[in-house]
């Protein structure tokens, strides 16, 4: 297993928007229903694969979010209740994602709770990261779509009504291009930030007997103090009956001003005691 990037492709949560994509470009080509059916299944396959295609274990909220959209909206086409066409899917699409993933990351502390709500459980890393970087997904898509919005409130003001070159850019091409463009910003941010993050130390997690089970950046670790078991190598001088302790700096992140062992060290990821 490789670990060469902190952050490895896995953690571009807007990769989630590609059923969407691919619904909006086939919208061109085939009835709107068949364009979400296609958009649905691609979802769906790709959140059974995507266990297998990435190393990471992360949720990926937009994905799932993503394609129960286009599932119910597709459901919703076979139906006598279909309140969208060709022309139009594309913008409602782009507009009714980004409101729910709006909608998701205000409610995304109390999501956190939920999930997180059980003390020492592993799985609370697991979703920390998974809405961490969905945040950050949702942050670029947004923004995006915003300028998209104002761009269509100018277009409209100061030339109504759109001529059909108009009204195709903006309510079928802008849309899959908007996403698209999150997509890239968000892998230029991830490719970013391992370049600045290409020395980081990892540090191991292992379970109650000592196995290692995975890994996790030095500088997170304090954060799932109570949740996960990393390995620590402490220490102590004694010489002529005597234990030697120190009292621990002002800026330790934890217990400041505190007598302890004056040696300590988390183990390195891939280091052994030997």
């Amino acid at each position: 297993m490789s670990f060469k990037n902190v952050l490895p492709v896995a953690f571009n949560i807007s990769l989630g928007l590609v059923p969407v994509i691919i619904t909006m470009i086939f919208s061109a080509v085939v009835t709107p229903v068949t364009a979400l059916l296609l958009g649905a299944v691609t979802g769906i396959i790709y959140i059974v694969g995507s266990h297998y295609l990435f190393q990471e274990t992360l949720i990926r909220f937009i994905l799932i979010l993503s394609t129960t959209v286009l599932l119910l909206l597709a459901l919703l086409g076979l139906s006598p209740f279909q309140f969208y066409s060709s022309e139009t899917l594309s913008i409602e699409l782009e507009t009714a994602i980004i409101l729910l993933l709006i909608t998701f990351y205000i409610f995304s502390n109390r999501i956190r709770g939920m999930l997180t709500r059980k003390k020492g459980n592993p799985f609370q890393q697991i979703v920390v990261r998974s809405l961490d970087a969905t945040a950050v997904s949702i942050r670029v898509i947004s923004i995006l779509g915003i300028i998209h919005l104002l761009l269509m409130i100018l277009v409209v003001l100061f030339a109504y009504p759109l001529t059909p070159k108009m009204s195709f850019l903006f309510y079928r091409i802008f849309p899959p291009v908007i996403f698209i463009l999150a997509i890239l910003f968000n892998q230029a941010g991830l490719t970013y930030f391992n370049s600045l993050m290409s020395d980081a130390d990892f540090i191991p997690i292992v379970d109650e007997k000592g196995n290692v089970t995975g890994r996790t950046l030095k500088v997170e670790a304090l954060n799932y103090k109570n949740s996960l078991i990393n390995p620590v190598v402490r220490i102590a001088v004694i010489c002529n009956g005597m234990l030697f302790l120190c009292d621990k700096s002002q800026k330790c992140t934890i217990d400041q001003g505190k007598i302890d062992i004056p040696l300590e060290s988390y183990l390195k990821y891939g280091e052994t005691l030997e």
